[in-house]
């Protein structure tokens, strides 16, 4: 599903009142851009690369796939993907969206209960509609629809390098590892 379906599907509900099914896959939604985002970059910077023939790169790939979503903040924060502001909202969010789901098992009465989804629906709504995460989503959609046109083409290049600093607000350096001494 393209990301400007889910966008819609996520707007529809919560036009509809269906407040619990908007807050459901607008979290699904965020968390899983972040960490194709973050993917992306990832084996952007590192082009794919395998150190002495241990997969290195793919087990922190699968790091990066089971993360949390505060993990996930911190970790895209770090890696200067996004802005301290970014992050701030990104974990703003976060905490609401989990007392949400905490919530769920508690007696509220349903209007209690969809006016708590409705704000957070509403805090989600301002980060997937914000500049950056419009980037994000872009430039995901223009690499699926390249991929598959790769696909159709029986040319596929898995080590092509992919180029996608547009978030970042400043440049880090990145320390090289220590050659391990015996000891």
């Amino acid at each position: 599903m393209k990301h400007r379906e889910l966008t819609d599907h996520i707007e529809g509900s919560f036009l509809k009142q269906q407040y619990l099914e908007a807050f459901l896959v607008q979290g699904a939604y965020i968390e899983s851009l972040l960490k194709m985002f973050a993917d992306l970059n990832f084996r952007s910077a590192t082009r794919m690369h395998t150190i002495k023939g241990h997969d290195v790169i793919g087990a922190a790939r699968k790091q990066l796939a089971e993360m949390g979503l505060y993990k996930l903040i911190i970790f895209i924060k770090e890696a200067g993907l996004i802005s301290e502001e970014q992050s701030l909202q990104l974990d703003k969010y976060r905490i609401r969206r989990n007392q949400t789901i905490h919530d769920l098992i508690k007696e509220l009465k349903k209007e209690e209960f969809d006016a708590e989804l409705k704000n957070v629906c509403e805090q989600g709504s301002e980060i997937i509609g914000s500049a950056e995460f419009s980037k994000m989503s872009a430039m995901l959609d223009q690499m699926e629809t390249q991929a598959h046109a790769d696909e159709g083409s029986g040319h596929i290049e898995a080590n092509q390098p992919i180029l996608l600093k547009t978030v970042s607000r400043k440049k880090k350096s990145v320390k090289k590892p220590r050659a391990k001494t015996k000891s």
